[in-house]
């Protein structure tokens, strides 16, 4: 596979269950090159510490072929800041870890937790 789209974004408040809530999942593709660093990309910040951003979570990527689903619910970025990747040279950044933050992907398409 090869990188098809750097994506970065800055923490926002956005409105989920009647509660404001800050979240760092709305990405937006850039051009050129972005630096990577220890704990993120340039350009890009994760929100809840606790469960995002460190070592071995700063940078989340997502194939493309699975896309196709999530473009159907209105929106096709997921939070993730490089899309179908295993090696860019002289760097190996995919390290996947198990789970994802329901919750946020819930409000991005508006889904009810149970069911994400």
């Amino acid at each position: 596979m090869k990188l098809i789209s750097v994506c970065v974004g800055l923490p926002r408040e956005v409105t989920w269950k009647r509660k404001q809530v800050t979240t760092g999942i709305f990405k937006q593709p850039v051009a050129g090159r972005v630096m990577m660093r220890s704990l993120n990309l340039d350009g890009d910040k994760q929100a809840d510490l606790t469960v995002h951003g460190g070592a071995e979570k700063a940078v989340y990527a997502y194939p493309i072929e699975h896309y196709a689903y999530w473009k159907q619910k209105g929106s096709w970025l997921y939070g993730a800041n490089c899309i179908s990747i295993y090696k860019i040279s002289p760097v190996q950044v995919l390290k996947l870890m198990p789970g994802v933050v329901r919750s946020h992907i819930g409000f991005t398409y508006r889904i009810p937790r149970r069911a994400v």
